[in-house]
């Protein structure tokens, strides 16, 4: 299902939060007087999605916009913080040792291949080994 992107930011209005809700999987259910509730019947445990949410007809309040996106999974759908705010990119774990870099959660194969380039470099080698060589089975001279 594909979100739609607003310009403004989080939605804001009634029309927003409750267009907002139905793209997340909530259907609407039933109303009484100045609420509306609607109901998720696979509330998805990743975004922290609460089975039912209640969606006053007059939001006036930035706290009760905030709560009904954050129980709706709004934020962590959309990958961002309570504040509307994008959240900060996960940074890659490097590993060092001495002066070469020999993790970049990298595959066993193109880990050899680091570690093979790093001591031709050393040893002085002009000549590097490609790393399609050792797709196809290259082993270096020891």
């Amino acid at each position: 299902m594909a979100l739609i992107k607003r310009r403004t930011g989080i939605p804001r209005s009634y029309r927003e939060v409750r267009e907002a809700v139905e793209e997340l999987g909530y259907k609407y259910d039933y109303s009484t007087g100045g609420h509306d509730y609607f109901r998720n019947d696979a509330p998805s445990e990743e975004w922290g999605q609460a089975r039912a949410i209640t969606i006053p007809s007059n939001i006036k309040a930035e706290g009760t916009l905030r709560s009904i996106l954050k129980d709706s999974g709004y934020f962590l759908a959309h990958n961002l913080k309570s504040d509307g705010t994008p959240l900060p990119k996960k940074k890659l774990e490097v590993t060092v040792k001495g002066d070469s870099i020999l993790d970049f959660h990298a595959s066993p194969l193109e880990k050899a291949w680091r570690k093979a380039v790093s001591q031709a470099q050393r040893s002085g080698s002009t000549h590097l080994p490609s790393f399609k060589k050792f797709e196809k089975g290259y082993k270096p001279e020891v």
